[in-house]
């Protein structure tokens, strides 16, 4: 879009350097790029008035310029995030899990957060309920009080 904004322009590209363009945009076929270089030339621009293309030009490359600065914006949170896995005390703990790799180990560790204690059974009475029906006895409690083996 930005090296050939107009049907004119691609037109008058030279036929070598759009199959090099095809080629480099996962197009390989060399069929469907002679198909396509084929309908480029016949090809009639349906917008004629200079204005409205002029126009369209500029909101296209402006568009193209805020995806590439939100591209960056993105990757530089990933960098960050990666960071913060790579540092967070439970990484390895979490990364144990199955199916647990670099996409949802970091999305775990920012559900579940750094203090573990707030998942004690003394904070937790569904922590308790599950652990005396599961046959274990969660600590801090009195097996006497509750019923508990």
């Amino acid at each position: 879009m930005l090296r050939w904004p107009t049907l004119q322009r691609l037109q008058n590209a030279v036929p070598k350097t759009q199959r090099t363009f095809f080629y480099e945009h996962t197009c390989r076929s060399e069929e469907l790029i002679e198909k396509r270089i084929a309908q480029i030339r016949p090809a009639v621009a349906a917008i004629q008035d200079a204005a409205l293309l002029q126009a369209g030009i500029l909101c296209l490359h402006n568009s193209i310029r805020l995806l590439e600065q939100m591209r960056n914006a993105i990757a530089a949170v990933d960098r960050q995030i990666a960071e913060t896995y790579r540092q967070h005390p439970d990484h390895a703990l979490l990364a144990c899990f199955r199916g647990a790799g670099p996409a949802l180990v970091p999305r775990l560790i920012a559900a579940v957060g750094s203090p573990r204690e707030r998942f004690g059974p003394e904070h937790c009475p569904l922590c308790r309920q599950r652990a005396g029906k599961a046959g274990q006895r969660p600590t801090g409690m009195d097996p006497l009080a509750v019923g508990l083996p």
